[in-house]
């Protein structure tokens, strides 16, 4: 029988530590590494291909639910280590991902181990039901094979195409990352970025420049020479708002 490959991420060291002395007394997985960070686990989730991951949420820099977001497919089943409160738990149920409560105990920690061996579940599915009680101030993305944390006033617009979502900043540099633009624009702040189409969003306060275009829609240009064109309702709505 083939042994389940976990991978333990945790930026505190007893934390790690004990998981893995947890997981030596199961006998049908096999720790393959640890890592302190998020960018640490992303690496090491590409290098070493687990199964799963007991994956911690709150850690500095990036935390838990940005290793999530920027996961390439395959990806491998999450197991959430986590101190939130009553409702985020009742999220993660909904979303049928598993999680431990810190302290973890053995009991609770081989009952999660055979529950991701039977599930066949996305872990981003989560984002559509945990609620983001403070809107974020940086993004989690990759731009060729490295991971920025990039800070939401750099950005200058947000794009899918060809069913890839591209954040792009002031400079024209373009990240891309696996969250949907529904699931980013309801953590980005309505006052500061506004969806033009159903395929892009833009941040009011970047510079571009606003053409009539047919039909009542109108055209945004970037100054990386990129074009956006806002949908007709959105371009009422815009015209409102810029006062123009």
């Amino acid at each position: 029988m083939n042994k389940q490959k976990v991978l333990v991420v945790d930026d505190e060291t007893p934390a790690r530590r004990k998981l893995i002395r947890q997981l030596s007394l199961v006998d049908t997985v096999e720790c393959v590494g640890e890592a302190a960070d998020g960018l640490q686990a992303l690496q090491l989730i590409d290098e070493l291909n687990p199964d799963l991951v007991l994956l911690d949420i709150q850690m500095p820099g990036m935390t838990g639910f940005d290793v999530v977001r920027l996961l390439e497919t395959p990806k491998p089943h999450i197991i959430f280590v986590t101190a939130f409160d009553e409702y985020a738990v009742r999220a993660f149920e909904v979303a049928a991902i598993d999680y431990l409560l810190k302290p973890v105990s053995n009991e609770r920690l081989q009952t999660a181990l055979r529950k991701a061996a039977k599930l066949r579940v996305d872990p981003s599915s989560l984002f559509d039901v945990l609620d983001h009680p403070d809107y974020a101030k940086r993004l989690a993305v990759k731009f060729l094979k490295r991971v920025r944390l990039v800070n939401v006033e750099d950005v200058a617009y947000i794009t899918s195409e060809n069913r890839v979502v591209y954040v792009v900043d002031r400079t024209g540099n373009r990240h891309w990352t696996n969250e949907t633009l529904d699931q980013l624009v309801r953590r980005l702040n309505p006052e500061v970025f506004f969806r033009i189409h159903r395929s892009s969003i833009i941040n009011l306060a970047a510079d571009f420049e606003i053409e009539p275009w047919q039909d009542g829609r109108l055209k945004i240009h970037f100054q990386d020479d990129h074009s956006l064109i806002v949908a007709r309702e959105p371009a009422t709505e815009l015209r409102a708002l810029l006062q123009f």
